[in-house]
């Protein structure tokens, strides 16, 4: 880790809801510790956006919360969580996907209208290039408003009720696009 979290990042506003992107809060040893481990986690074809798309499966590794809150990037995206929704929060499941070329992805929320629960993506590649796609989309209704690049660290939080879509890698990619995606439900003001 840097140690410091930039408290500005840059900021996008949808339909009233703050995405908030942070760059550079990991440094390079770190995201590779962290892409290496994901390399040999045990991703099983079982996870799905949403309950009307069960039919089409996406790689997934289960990851549990009550560990991840004990390593640098869980501590990380809780303080990033905590500072979204103004109140310190728990973390409610993390999950690791990976997607590559030719795979599903819909349009989902991590949780319902009006909740307030609070969604992390972190993006784990080392690497990545601009040709090989993959951007995470945000919507307003059915219109794509914000396309937000897997840069290699990036850190990304936003209201858990924002309609987004994992970016799918194009052909161009030689490997797996990894996201690390963690939920958190905020418990009492601060």
């Amino acid at each position: 880790m840097t140690g410091e979290l930039d408290a500005s990042g840059s900021t996008h506003l949808l339909d009233g809801r703050i995405i908030k992107i942070f760059d550079n809060a990991i440094d390079n040893d770190q995201i590779e510790r962290i892409y290496n481990a994901l390399s040999i986690a045990s991703f099983a074809f079982n996870h799905s956006s949403t309950d009307e798309t069960v039919d089409f499966r996406e790689w997934s590794a289960e990851l549990s919360p009550i560990d991840f809150v004990t390593i640098d990037l869980g501590r990380l995206s809780m303080k990033c969580a905590t500072d979204h929704a103004k109140c310190l929060c728990t973390c409610t499941s993390v999950f690791s996907s990976a997607s590559s070329y030719g795979d599903n992805a819909f349009v989902h929320q991590d949780s319902s209208h009006g909740s307030s629960r609070i969604s992390v993506l972190y993006y784990a590649n080392p690497h990545w290039e601009l040709e090989w796609a993959g951007e995470t989309i945000f919507f307003s209704g059915n219109d794509a408003r914000i396309a937000i690049s897997p840069k290699p660290g990036r850190i990304v939080v936003f209201s858990g009720d924002v309609r987004h879509r994992a970016g799918i890698p194009s052909r161009h990619c030689p490997g797996v696009r990894l996201v690390i995606s963690a939920r958190f439900k905020p418990n009492k003001l601060m």
